[in-house]
């Protein structure tokens, strides 16, 4: 695959600088970023939407990853509390705030199932 078929593809977007992404390489999740750096992601399940980080502040914790316990009913919600843990926190004092559709017709996530 080329870089320009596996760039993430921005859907929404905040005015503090915040975005979600479809990337080609995952049909669960959309790619959540701040200024271009990846902050995690947030995955859709068939009771609501998780928070999911793959990296860490903390130093030598490194390719940690950690889901959030509960699920939100948005993936909105989910951003929002993602934006608040501790990497979040690092990469950003500003929380998401409103959002707009970056796109015409934005991609949804597939719902996993939780069997």
């Amino acid at each position: 695959m080329s870089r320009a078929t596996t760039a993430p593809q921005i859907q929404h977007h905040s005015d503090t600088g915040w975005t979600v992404a479809r990337s080609p390489l995952t049909r669960h999740a959309y790619l959540v970023q701040h200024r271009g750096a990846d902050v995690g992601w947030v995955l859709r399940e068939d009771g609501g939407w998780r928070w999911l980080l793959t990296c860490s502040v903390r130093p030598f914790r490194h390719d940690v990853e950690r889901t959030s316990r509960r699920t939100y009913r948005t993936w909105q919600a989910a951003v929002d509390r993602l934006a608040r843990t501790d990497v979040g926190r690092h990469t950003t004092p500003h929380p998401p705030g409103t959002w707009r559709q970056h796109t015409h017709r934005p991609w949804e996530p597939e719902a996993t199932r939780n069997d």
